[in-house]
């Protein structure tokens, strides 16, 4: 039996220039984007979540949706992204699903799970 390192399981993850590890996965089906989102969205990954979410928009996108249950961490400047995220697309229907515990807590503390339908 092969015994995996840590560094093995965060091998296809993304290092961010800043050295924060978030991994952005895109599904596309007719109008509609899922994001994928794994690791932590901090100050030093929000440029990688804000560049997957435009390039997922610059196709005709009726609906994106984030998924946030493997999103392991979130700071403010995660927090600001995601705002930033909803009021850049507005004619865009947007979702945050699957989010852990941790994520939904946050989100509903901040009252920012509202401006997601």
């Amino acid at each position: 039996m092969a015994v995996r390192s840590d560094a093995d399981l965060l091998e296809p993850l993304t290092r961010t220039p800043g050295g924060s590890i978030l991994d952005v996965e895109q599904q596309r089906a007719g109008g509609t984007v899922l994001l994928l989102l794994h690791g932590d969205l901090d100050h030093r990954s929000v440029d990688h979540l804000e560049d997957a979410v435009e390039a997922a928009l610059s196709e005709p996108t009726e609906r994106l949706i984030l998924s946030c249950e493997e999103l392991s961490f979130v700071d403010s400047a995660g927090l600001r992204s995601l705002v930033g995220i909803r009021g850049a697309h507005p004619g865009t229907k947007m979702h945050l699903v699957k989010t852990s515990p941790f994520v939904a807590r946050l989100l509903t503390i901040t009252g920012l799970l509202s401006l997601y339908d």
